[in-house]
């Protein structure tokens, strides 16, 4: 009798491929899964401390917490993994402050840390460590970035001495540090934008005439001649001073606090002024003078005002230049209000109250005392 044969069924073969590389996979998986290896970092000794700035705090980014494939044998590597968390790493590595400047507070982050070996005899591997850091500042509330960095160290050690990789990454995350200090400590002396302090310091222009500018000054008055522009036909008025004033200067960087040597400059402009030829008297030059004077008052007001706000390092010029717009408007409206109470001249009894009020307030610096004229 014939023995019967079983029959199995038929696998296709476009499925085998797919079988195999599950199996594949699923033995590779099992294998990465249990052989890793956790590193220990070696805190090195750090010769240095922040001044100037704080070293807050550290973040992890990288795209794979492992480390790379760490040899144990010439024919067998464990996947490496750290001992502890980076962050806890560097908090213990980064050097606390001489003194604490919060304004000045540092994070950083670290973007990339692995090992790289490979074997170079029986018993010898030779290793690279990789690192990435890049650090921001958080300043008034604003993070910006300041430094990237890319280094790291080379190493060798015997197959067994898996502690030594351990001391290669203390040195090179302390190495990013170092250098990462050093950067600082210049940037801090010469970059304004790291000063947590600001001086600010106004004087008077020096100059008596610049080309056709006549600057202010107490015992240089108005002539007639200094009223160069060609008079205007047919304007109800007799004279016309175009006076103003500005400010300006330059910065400097000392001991990590931002200095501001600033120029106040009023004036007035010879070819924008102008008088007819039969109003060349002391009374309406008088009248000229006054408008110049109420220049100087509107200047001193703003130089008064930038000296006692406390002006911010890292917004100051803005600051500046809002008071002087604010300035600008009221020098505008104190003219007017000096223009209309006089009747531009005529009315010399109010003529004389002006006269009197600004000579006390030039004499007595109370330059509070035209608020009233600017409400």
């Amino acid at each position: 009798m014939k023995k019967p044969v079983r029959k199995y069924p038929k696998i296709p073969l476009r499925v085998i491929p797919f079988i195999l590389s599950c199996l594949f996979l699923l033995c590779i998986s099992k294998l990465f899964a249990q052989d890793q290896t956790f590193i220990a970092v070696d805190i090195p000794q750090v010769d240095w401390q922040p001044k100037g700035y704080v070293l807050e705090g550290f973040t992890d980014e990288r795209t794979n917490q492992e480390l790379g494939q760490i040899f144990i044998s010439p024919s067998y590597v464990q996947l490496g993994r750290l001992e502890r968390s980076v962050s806890d790493i560097l908090g213990q590595l980064a050097p606390s402050p001489q003194i604490a400047d919060h304004n000045n507070m540092v994070f950083g982050r670290v973007m990339d840390l692995r090992v790289e070996e490979k074997v170079i005899s029986s018993n010898v591997v030779e290793g690279k460590i990789h690192l990435s850091y890049a650090f921001e500042q958080l300043k008034n509330d604003r993070f910006s970035h300041l430094l990237d960095y890319q280094g790291g160290v080379t190493y060798k050690r015997s197959i067994h001495r898996t502690d030594l990789i351990g001391s290669a990454l203390g040195k090179a995350l302390v190495a990013g540090l170092s250098h990462f200090n050093d950067w600082m400590e210049a940037e801090i002396q010469s970059n304004p934008s790291f000063s947590t302090q600001l001086h600010l310091s106004i004087e008077n222009y020096e100059a008596n005439e610049v080309g056709d500018t006549l600057f202010y000054h107490p015992d240089r008055p108005l002539t007639w001649e200094d009223f160069k522009d060609r008079p205007r036909s047919g304007s109800r008025f007799a004279a016309s001073i175009f006076p103003s004033f500005s400010i300006d200067g330059d910065t400097e960087l000392i001991d990590g606090e931002l200095v501001l040597n600033m120029k106040l400059k009023v004036y007035m402009l010879k070819n924008a002024s102008w008088v007819s030829a039969d109003s060349k008297n002391a009374y309406g030059l008088n009248h000229e003078q006054r408008h110049f004077d109420l220049v100087k008052i509107v200047g001193e007001r703003f130089r008064n005002r930038l000296l006692i706000m406390g002006l911010d390092p890292e917004d100051y010029e803005s600051e500046i230049n809002f008071e002087y717009l604010e300035a600008f408007r009221e020098m505008n409206r104190l003219q007017a209000a000096y223009d209309e109470a006089t009747s531009h001249g005529r009315n010399k009894q109010a003529q004389a109250q002006w006269d009197k009020l600004i000579d006390e307030i030039l004499a007595s610096q109370a330059w509070y005392k035209v608020d009233e004229f600017l409400r």
